[in-house]
């Protein structure tokens, strides 16, 4: 069982269409059933309990969107406190980010 979680106020607003939860649905591997879809905006208090309710219900939790470098993009940080995960870098992943 799979969730599609979709991050961005800019969906909820109708600012843009949400396209990849539809491909994704479309294309997830075969035996995979995507059972829920839920759309969330920049709020970390929403975003923690969407995604709490998500790892409940489902094998798969799929996150899409809210990961870019503007202060609302909160997804990272809270999905490894919904899942009580630490961050951490990766220093070859930051060394090709520089490049």
């Amino acid at each position: 069982i799979a969730e599609l979680v979709a991050v961005g106020t800019e969906i909820l607003l109708g600012n843009i269409v949400n396209t990849n939860s539809a491909y994704l649905s479309e294309n997830v591997p075969a035996g995979t059933s995507v059972y829920y879809e839920s759309v969330v905006g920049d709020n970390r208090d929403r975003m923690k309990a969407v995604f709490a309710s998500a790892l409940d219900r489902s094998d798969v939790v799929i996150s899409l969107g809210g990961l870019g470098p503007t202060e609302d993009d909160l997804t990272k940080e809270v999905c490894a406190e919904v899942m009580g995960l630490p961050l951490s870098e990766d220093p070859h992943s930051r060394k090709r980010i520089e490049r």
